[in-house]
């Protein structure tokens, strides 16, 4: 029996090994919670999939460029200070996080960089993979985005051998969006009309044969533009096949709401991701509702209420999309979480 292979795709900021194992080690707790014994390990392996080299690769240049431009000797011009042009390249909030985002959205050819380095290693993941593997993607924040453009833009490269990958010979089993951006950050591929859909048929406008896309209802980092297609998106076939879901989950249980963890301990996303990658029946319905009920006396309203005000309050002026706007809930939320931490 082929395992299944699951491909894991990072937010913003830099990936560490110690995130993705946090990442594994929590669907494995997961997965075995409705197993009946079997090992995550004995059904699931997991590749880990980067993009951040790209913007670290950028920020060396710049950094390079800098030293280059204060030791050229130049006379008679007023150069700025390190500290000043510091603030493109050192490791913070702006560079790891917001700036990743707006170089990506708006710069095309720093997004067309990312996509290739990305669409490198699901083409060397395929390849590599047993012909009966099932693949998916788990995709967090940044991520959806990113997967969302690459996996549009993988179809119909050509390989080595000279054939061609398009939806008539590979589709991926599953993919999931977490905490889904892909309509805040769209770009050429509409989020709506893409290929990263499910389908039914053997038609090539679909790439996946399950979709599932999650944005809680308090995570401002996606509240804007949030993924929330037509109840028949894109065709009411899938939906009664049980193909996808759209889910937008309401309980806090940790301060970071956009954190990874978060959205896969809820059994509001846990459950249908795990009938995606298994089978439908994989989770019976009282199993559902028993996992759900304890999820919520583990997590009264109460421990989370007043956190929960304040990201409303992050939200409440803010309701127009604008990147502007976009950036002031980012740093707003930023702050409430290190401020939770202290």
């Amino acid at each position: 029996m082929s395992k299944k292979l699951l491909l894991l795709v990072h937010g913003m900021g830099k990936p560490t090994h110690e995130i993705f194992n946090q990442w594994k080690e929590t669907l494995k707790k997961v997965y075995e919670q409705y197993s009946k014994g079997e090992s995550f390990e004995d059904r699931f392996d997991c590749i880990n999939i980067e993009y951040d080299s790209i913007f670290e690769k950028l920020r060396n240049n710049w950094n390079n460029q800098i030293d280059s431009i204060l030791n050229s000797g130049v006379t008679g011009v007023k150069l700025p200070d390190r500290d000043d042009l510091s603030v493109i390249t050192e490791d913070n909030l702006l560079t790891t996080h917001i700036q990743d985002v707006l170089l990506y959205r708006f710069v095309p050819q720093v997004a067309e960089h990312v996509r290739v380095h990305v669409i490198d290693q699901f083409i060397n993941a395929i390849k590599a993979a047993d012909s009966s593997a099932e693949i998916s993607i788990i995709a967090h924040s940044l991520g959806t985005s990113v997967i969302h453009d690459a996996v549009n833009a993988m179809y119909n490269i050509q390989f080595d051998n000279g054939k061609t990958l398009s939806p008539g010979n590979f589709r991926f089993h599953t993919i999931a969006m977490i905490g889904n951006v892909s309509r805040t950050l769209e770009t050429r591929w509409t989020a709506y009309k893409s290929l990263v859909r499910q389908g039914h048929d053997n038609s090539d406008n679909y790439v996946t044969d399950y979709f599932l896309s999650t944005s809680h209802k308090l995570d401002p980092l996606v509240a804007f533009r949030k993924f929330s297609p037509d109840k028949n998106w894109p065709e009411s076939e899938t939906i009664a096949e049980g193909r996808l879901a759209v889910i937008e989950p309401k309980i806090i249980a940790h301060y970071n709401v956009h954190d990874l963890p978060h959205y896969l301990n809820n059994p509001k996303v846990n459950v249908p991701l795990f009938r995606m990658l298994r089978h439908k029946l994989f989770i019976s319905e009282q199993e559902q509702k028993d996992a759900e009920k304890a999820y919520e006396n583990a997590n009264p309203v109460e421990v989370f209420k007043e956190h929960g005000r304040k990201l409303e309050s992050i939200l409440s002026g803010e309701t127009e999309f604008s990147w502007k706007n976009m950036v002031i809930v980012f740093k707003g939320f930023y702050k409430l979480v290190k401020d939770f931490i202290k």
